[in-house]
């Protein structure tokens, strides 16, 4: 790194530009279910609108990752920085001003695009750059920044609600923006592209596009045609046919975009398949609660918000553990751990109990803890698995796997509840959903577990040092798929 002064180059300035560029999305997908209504009676939108604009903001968060996956080979951070945190400032403020529904619905998708592609951009730089030791530290804090912004959303968004500020969100959101593009203007330096040389994966770029745009067209429209309609069935159909022909592609091209046959051994496999389980249970748990405790016990949003405090507390309480043992054996059980407490949380939001009870409060208690405890460590285990100068194209391929996982089976399973349900949403309908969540995450991380403990060679401390200071050693050495049964 070149010499620099004042607070270029530094860790803290840097870490917090990072994180602030991340967090008001991050907020607002979790958040904005509770002032939906204020968004209609202001712009004029309907609620299915308004879920297919959050369905390709989400789609252009997890398409963003990918495409930052390639421009960081090619391009400084710190111009890449600049520019996408421009265009997510630009995306809040159209949306903060919209006098209408398309407006909004741009403002929307330029934030979430940018923000997706910011998470490539300014996270992996940040882990890679600074000493070893620092590490874990930023483990905590990318932690309670993303999945603390999550579980904070709906309080904010119960907030929101309660004093009908949407306008003032997004203004405020924009407002942050400035001060971070500020920011980084001061703090990050030009240097030289991770790999200027890496030919252009157009293959990979265009099913990437139809994998994310086209189920989140169809997840966005499941709640106005229902599951008889071609609408839904046929962009969900090619778009994850899609996603299955990116993956074979890349696996097997000789320098690709996304190293997926690179990642095709224990660890990443298991890290992938955690963080996208634990993400896609966690965000199907909270809508079904969220919408029975509005459309079924008629909550006031300032209530539910508020009732949602301690998933906060376990997200934090998880990041916490994250850097306690990201440097030992043990990330591997905080994951394993972590899962069991989200599903426990999923067994005892079946009773209903009533909002902001104790027992309420240990359900979204053990949600925070869940999705803390398997969402990022399962990221860190399979960046770790591999070298650091794939990285940034390693968590660019999990956050659209994931993003596709986890925001695709919530409006699935909130269909579901509808349609056990009847007419208008039931408590039957919710608890059915609620069971059908719990199986789908048991069916999935049974298997996970199995294939993990094949893996023969799962107790490890990551050589982080090592890690960081060679392009081509991975921090921890991850067995074959099924390596115990391997001759």
């Amino acid at each position: 790194m070149s010499k620099t002064s004042g607070i270029q180059g530094r860790y803290v300035p840097a870490l917090i530009a990072a994180l602030a560029a991340l967090v008001p999305y991050i907020l607002t997908t979790s958040g904005y279910p509770l002032y939906g209504k204020d968004l209609t009676a202001d712009l004029g939108i309907s609620g299915q609108m308004q879920s297919l604009v959050a369905a390709l903001a989400t789609a252009g968060y997890a398409y963003g990752a990918l495409v930052a996956g390639d421009l960081v080979n090619r391009f400084t951070q710190r111009r890449l920085f600049l520019i996408c945190e421009a265009t997510q400032t630009a995306g809040w403020l159209i949306a903060a001003s919209a006098p209408g529904p398309w407006p909004y619905a741009l403002g929307q998708i330029l934030a979430g695009s940018g923000t997706g592609m910011l998470l490539v951009i300014a996270l992996p730089p940040t882990i890679r750059r600074f000493s070893a030791a620092r590490i874990p530290v930023t483990a905590i804090f990318i932690n309670v920044g993303l999945f603390g912004g999550v579980a904070a959303g709906p309080l904010l968004g119960g907030i929101v609600a309660a004093t009908h500020g949407w306008r003032w969100l997004f203004g405020a959101y924009a407002a942050l923006g400035v001060a971070t593009w500020s920011l980084g203007w001061f703090t990050l330096v030009e240097e030289d592209p991770f790999n200027p040389e890496l030919p252009v994966d157009r293959s990979a770029l265009l099913l990437a596009a139809a994998a994310t745009v086209l189920p989140f067209i169809g997840a966005g429209l499941l709640a106005r045609v229902g599951f008889s309609s071609l609408l839904f069935w046929v962009p969900v159909t090619i778009g994850l046919g899609c996603l299955a022909a990116l993956l074979v592609t890349e696996f097997h091209k000789k320098d690709p975009l996304a190293p997926v046959k690179r990642m095709w051994t224990t660890f990443p496999v298991v890290g992938t398949i955690a963080a996208t389980i634990g993400g896609a249970a966690f965000v199907t748990f909270l809508q079904l609660a969220t919408n029975d405790a509005l459309q079924v016990r008629h909550v006031a949003p300032i209530h539910v918000g508020i009732s949602y405090w301690p998933m906060l507390l376990g997200a934090m309480v998880a990041a916490a553990l994250l850097g306690l043992v990201l440097k030992t054996r043990f990330v591997t059980f905080l994951i394993s751990g972590s899962m069991l407490l989200l599903l426990l949380g999923g067994v005892l939001l079946l009773d209903r109990a009533e909002v902001g009870s104790l027992h309420h409060f240990a359900a979204v208690l053990l949600l925070g803890l869940g999705a803390g405890g398997t969402v990022g460590p399962g990221l860190f285990l399979a960046g770790l698995s591999l070298p650091s100068s794939v990285l940034g194209r390693i968590v660019a391929l999990i956050e659209l796997v994931r993003s596709v996982g986890d925001f695709i089976l919530a409006p699935v399973l909130l269909e579901v509840a509808h349609v056990a349900s009847g007419p208008a949403l039931t408590p039957h309908g919710i608890r059915f959903a609620t069971t059908a969540t719990l199986w789908c995450a048991v069916v999935i991380t049974l298997p996970t577990v199995m294939i993990f403990l094949a893996g023969k060679r799962y107790l490890q401390r990551p050589d982080l040092h090592s890690w960081q200071e060679s392009e081509e050693q991975p921090a921890l050495k991850s067995p074959a798929l099924f390596a115990r049964f391997r001759a």
